[in-house]
């Protein structure tokens, strides 16, 4: 009787159990399937982390304002001495300044394992003027490289410059968002780099006793190509909120055509010396980013929105080869035996912040 009576209650209990989680499957939101993968997968898996609205057409729009600094190596325009006893050296470098851009960029599904297709363009055109004097009293020579062999080692009273870089790339991957964690997102990515980066500098010269500018002109037409490889990590914080990292490098091969135009003081019958060197590299290429984001749906649960905002570094080896060209043409210099040593690196550094649609 009494284990008739248990074994009753253990049933009644048991049907209760079952039915109250029938009931509570059944009137779970849709939407928390879309966490099923995050909230159900142990440590250390990959399991696939895209989140995305109900009604979603598996493409992505986005958009970003850049306001990035431009530094480039051996950009030293002018070497000058104070009045000071003993004297100090000074060099006077090209200016740099932060400058606007964009980028725009469209991201798909391939709808084969959640790997997607991505591509970029960024596009960044700058342009800086410097003016350069002597310290009072002191003195000034502007440096081999940036003006005619006649006024390399002669004082000069003046310096203007002008330099003009424009870079235009795209970047193409394919990737996969993987969680590694309940809360960090692992997209590894691979894919081609190409693009191109223009440069000009011009300076004008004048001599201490002379009036005359004597007008220098180099231009520098790069395009290059390679493979690009990388990762990004985002960090859900929670509210939307993630904080975000990316690193990628690329070993890329760039072709280079240096053109000068000289203005020679030391020839009487014709005071114009032109220059034309190609030169062509492998040469490596990377670019890191660490900053946050805001996700938020609207519209029906079919579009997400992001916010965002990263500080970005990209690096470029072997970009000034304009001094080296002149160097190895017009001068005497015992450095011009290892061209790789005179040649200087490109890097863009500052802000970039944006807003993507996913569809």
């Amino acid at each position: 009787m009494k284990r008739s009576f248990l074994s009753r209650c253990i049933t009644i209990c048991a049907a209760c159990i079952l039915s109250t989680s029938s009931v509570y499957a059944v009137s779970t939101p849709k939407t928390k399937e879309k966490h099923f993968y995050q909230k159900n997968m142990p440590l250390g898996g990959l399991a696939p982390a895209k989140v995305q609205g109900s009604d979603s057409w598996d493409i992505a729009l986005s958009g970003s304002f850049l306001f990035w600094n431009v530094m480039q190596e051996n950009m030293g325009i002018a070497s000058m001495q104070t009045a000071a006893t003993p004297p100090s050296a000074i060099t006077a470098y090209q200016k740099t300044e932060f400058h606007p851009g964009f980028t725009a960029s469209i991201t798909t599904s391939l709808g084969t394992d959640h790997w997607m297709g991505k591509g970029k363009y960024t596009r960044l055109h700058t342009r800086t003027d410097s003016s350069t004097a002597p310290p009072p009293g002191g003195s000034m020579v502007v440096n081999p490289g940036f003006t005619s062999p006649g006024a390399v080692n002669q004082t000069a009273s003046f310096v203007i410059s002008s330099f003009q870089l424009d870079l235009d790339q795209i970047d193409l991957c394919l990737m996969r968002p993987s969680y590694f964690s309940s809360r960090l997102i692992f997209t590894p990515f691979v894919g081609p780099k190409f693009g191109f980066i223009d440069q000009k500098l011009r300076t004008e010269v004048t001599l201490v006793g002379s009036t005359e500018e004597l007008p220098t002109q180099f231009t520098t037409d790069t395009w290059f190509i390679g493979p690009r490889f990388g990762f990004s990590l985002d960090w859900l914080i929670g509210y939307g909120f993630s904080s975000t990292s990316s690193f990628g490098a690329s070993l890329i091969y760039q072709s280079q055509r240096v053109r000068g135009d000289l203005y020679d003081t030391t020839d009487v019958t014709d005071n114009s010396l032109d220059l034309l060197q190609y030169y062509r590299f492998f040469k490596p290429n990377w670019q890191m980013s660490l900053g946050a984001a805001w996700n938020s749906k609207t519209l029906g649960d079919a579009v997400c929105i992001k916010l965002f905002a990263s500080y970005e570094i990209e690096y470029f080896s072997g970009q000034n080869v304009a001094k080296a060209a002149a160097l190895e043409n017009f001068f005497t210099n015992t450095q011009t035996d290892n061209i790789s040593i005179l040649l200087g690196d490109l890097v863009f550094h500052g802000l970039k912040t944006g807003l993507q649609f996913d569809f």
